[in-house]
């Protein structure tokens, strides 16, 4: 699955009906930033801390528990 081109109420749905893990998710956007990291796009990455993120959701999903409006959504902040 292309995940590149996903909107937020496909990566919503998918992490619901588990076609994709949001570590999985967090995972596939750190690799895709990483291979443009020539162009240094972004200044600071916290992977450490988005996966730490990432694998909470991916429990809160797995014990059917309610996200949050926008929790599980991967995002970049420009300044």
């Amino acid at each position: 699955m292309d995940l590149s081109y996903l909107t937020i109420s496909d990566v919503k749905q998918g992490l619901k009906e588990r076609k994709f893990s949001c570590t999985e998710l967090t995972k596939y956007y750190f690799t895709r930033i990483e291979s443009f990291e020539d162009l240094n796009c972004f200044i600071t990455l916290n992977k450490k801390e988005a996966l730490k993120k990432a694998k909470e959701v991916d429990q809160k999903i797995k014990n059917k528990e309610e996200l949050k409006a926008l929790e599980g959504i991967p995002c970049s902040i420009k300044d």
